[in-house]
């Protein structure tokens, strides 16, 4: 939830990431090379570290480029099977919900594309050096001067270390703990017999082949040796959509523990247990990188054949989980004897359309709480649903955590999750938005009405006044137009005056408060970012359709044919819609005259050519806004099928107006746009370390050079400039 105050400067609350498109996968990415791909990359976390706490300015506070920061460079054929040979990745840095400057460790989530249906993954535990360099376990860099990452890097651990006897963490597929739910929580193992052929979809092969071949052995004798009870070369399969979330656990004793928690298209939730800390001082930190445990959602039971007998690359837990943290006494420590309890829940994206929920309190013994799908299956065999919602689709929005009043004398609230309804393609699910009770799986809002087209995307969640209540949110659908759902009148119905919200969400309703155009062209599919001004809000978005990313009108029809648009909307609770063509200010040309603001309703900027033609650019990735300037990235496919993907641009836009604010060429002017490099970039994120402060953005084609021959993909690292003294005066009731 963010939690954002009028006083214009906040403590850090915000989970950054970095996307890292590396290699895509399905007809939606097949420009960027050329074979059938999807969008896939890995992840990167950053710890917390324990040190001194830096305040970061989220919304009017922001980050610049440096003269020269990243030269342009001449672009280089690559051809896409060259690239398809190597390991892909998604990287995304992540910045944990805390008060401190990052950590000196990061995680990366990689995959290698295959022919077969099961892809190999990879998650990789590195460092970061004191000058926000990624470093591996012998301190050496793990990136070549082009940021793809050395091929003689050590990391710390490596889930891909599992299946070699050699190494320290090395388990055998036998002796995985890896569980799945029927009438109990119950373990997934080939000896079970309430595994029948029935809960496993009728296969072709034993149940037993199919229990192996998910555990990791090699039951196709892959190798030829005729050992099919030895592990596979790789047990873990890859990682494309799951952003692996850290959470450390703290103990009275002043001992810790921290996990890490992936989906992967292998069937499994994946608990890893990274490191241990005695209580001593200093602690004794032993790094592990083992396989806890493993978790099969029950719906995932009845497809797991297709690993061995489906056709092409299977999707299942392809999402990224999210922990909530009921910390009772709000003391930091896990204290089951006070009541406190730590919640996992996932969805599954292209893998389903459902949610899950474990109780991992106990890191080493995980809980089943419940499950939401879009039907009842017990059918099928199945134990039956917690939660059945209909107007699921496939379930791509992530749970974002709020508590929420049920009544106006509520001062207790209820902690839940908000999630969009899912991905559809033609509409016919996912028209929803809803609250779900984070421990019962139970619904506690729906919103359907006068809804006509899907909500994959994620859902921003606002505490307008850092009360520690949901005051309202905000997310796009598939027709173009921005939401917000809220209650803006008191229990008398009486207009209450901006910024204020009724916090009752059983007086909640939807609204759509601003339309890209009239016919409902463009679509969403990520959030939006909000900054608070006074007397209004400003709403920050960019447009572009994820699933049909290689559109570019010109050898390959985009659905609209029009321009996908980047804009900024003033927000001030009316119940008028705002249509961006009537009551935006164009500026896609520079020299168009800005917005009066806060007269105006802001500004919009189409994505097009130099001639004005859409040639398919779009917003694929979240925006940021920082130190008054919106940063958001977008694409542009090509026709050149030795060229990967296309072109990755960056915006940094004058968060009022619209303008430039940067001197990206070095050259005395100031320019909206940086060309970045190939392929799908990622959102801009922030890295703030002891020693200063890194703006990241993730492509696909680092140029190769004599220094970086590498083709992987990697990560602008560019210097930001930030305001010149950090401090800033705040009145003691802010923080107390």
């Amino acid at each position: 939830m963010k939690t954002i105050g009028h006083h214009g400067f906040t403590t850090l609350l915000v989970i950054f990431c970095l996307v890292f498109t590396g290699c895509p996968v399905f007809a939606d990415d097949t420009c960027v090379f050329s074979v059938t791909a999807d969008d896939q990359s890995p992840n990167i976390i950053l710890l917390p570290d324990s040190g001194t706490e830096m305040e970061q300015m989220v919304g009017r506070t922001g980050i610049d480029y440096p003269p020269g920061a990243i030269p342009e460079q001449d672009a280089v054929k690559i051809p896409g099977s060259d690239i398809l040979s190597g390991i892909c990745t998604f990287m995304a840095p992540v910045l944990p919900a805390a008060k401190t400057i990052s950590g000196d460790k990061i995680y990366m989530a990689f995959f290698k594309p295959g022919k077969g249906n099961f892809w190999e993954g990879n998650v990789t535990k590195y460092g970061i050096s004191s000058d926000s360099r990624i470093v591996d376990a012998n301190g050496d860099p793990a990136t070549l001067p082009n940021g793809a990452m050395r091929d003689d890097a050590a990391p710390y651990w490596s889930t891909i270390d599992w299946a070699d006897v050699t190494k320290n963490n090395y388990i055998h597929s036998s002796n995985r703990n890896i569980y799945t739910y029927l009438t109990s929580l119950i373990r997934f193992e080939s000896s079970n017999t309430n595994l029948s052929t029935t809960i496993l979809g009728n296969p072709i092969r034993s149940e037993s082949d199919i229990i192996n071949y998910v555990r990791g052995a090699d039951v196709l004798d892959e190798d030829g040796d005729s050992d099919v009870k030895e592990n596979r070369s790789i047990i873990t399969g890859d990682v494309l959509h799951s952003e692996p979330s850290i959470f450390q656990y703290r103990y009275a004793d002043g001992t810790s523990k921290t996990m890490i928690y992936f989906g992967a298209n292998d069937g499994m939730l994946h608990a890893v247990l990274d490191v241990t800390e005695s209580s001593g001082v200093p602690p004794t930190v032993t790094s592990h990188g083992t396989e806890e445990w493993a978790f099969i959602p029950p719906d995932q039971l009845l497809r797991l054949k297709e690993m061995i007998e489906g056709v092409g690359h299977q999707s299942y837990i392809d999402a990224t989980p999210r922990i909530y943290f009921k910390d009772i006494d709000k003391d930091g420590v896990v204290d089951t004897g006070h009541g406190d309890k730590v919640v996992l829940i996932c969805g599954e994206r292209k893998g389903g359309s459902g949610y899950f929920a474990l109780d991992v309190t106990d890191p080493s013994s995980p809980q089943y709480l419940w499950r939401i799908n879009q039907y009842d299956d017990s059918g099928l065999g199945l134990a039956a649903p917690t939660t059945v919602i209909a107007e699921l689709g496939e379930t791509w929005s992530e749970p974002q955590f709020g508590v929420v009043k049920t009544t106006d004398e509520d001062t207790i609230g209820t902690p839940v999750f908000f999630i969009g309804g899912g991905y559809s393609s033609d509409n016919s699910s996912g028209k929803a938005v809803i609250a779900v009770n984070v421990l019962t799986g139970a619904v506690m809002k729906k919103f359907t009405t006068g809804m006509n087209y899907s909500f994959p995307s994620t859902v921003l969640v606002i505490d307008e006044n850092d009360n520690g209540f949901v005051d309202k949110v905000y997310v796009g659908d598939l027709g173009g137009q921005m939401w917000r759902f809220g209650s803006f009148t008191d229990s008398g119905g009486n207009s209450l005056a901006f910024p204020n919200c009724n916090e009752n969400i059983d007086s909640w309703t939807g609204q759509v408060f601003f339309k890209t155009d009239n016919n409902n062209s463009r679509k969403f599919f990520y959030p939006p970012s909000v900054t608070l001004e006074k007397g209004y809000d400003m709403v920050f978005m960019g447009t572009g359709d994820r699933e049909n990313a290689c559109c570019n009108n010109r050898n390959n029809a985009c659905s609209f044919t029009g321009p996908d648009i980047i804009a900024a909307v003033k927000e001030t609770h009316s119940l008028t819609t705002i249509i961006g063509k009537t009551d935006l200010a164009d500026i896609t040309d520079p020299t168009a005259t800005p917005p009066d603001l806060p007269a105006g309703q802001g500004w919009y900027i189409r994505l097009v050519d130099d001639s004005g033609n859409a040639v398919g650019e779009k917003v694929l990735a979240e925006g940021t806004v920082f130190y008054k300037t919106f940063y958001i990235t977008t694409f542009t496919p090509n026709n050149d099928p030795d060229v990967p993907g296309g072109d990755g641009k960056l915006y940094a836009l004058s968060y009022l107006s619209g303008s430039a604010v940067l001197d990206f060429n070095n050259d005395s002017n100031l320019e909206r746009m940086l060309n970045i490099g190939r392929g799908i970039p990622s959102k801009p994120v922030a890295l703030i370390t002891r020693t200063g402060t890194k703006l990241l953005i993730s492509v696909l084609g680092e140029n190769p050079s004599t220094a970086s021959p590498s083709l992987g993909a990697g990560v602008k690292n560019i210097d930001p400039l930030l305001p010149s003294i950090n401090l800033f005066v705040r009145f003691w009731r802010e923080i107390f």
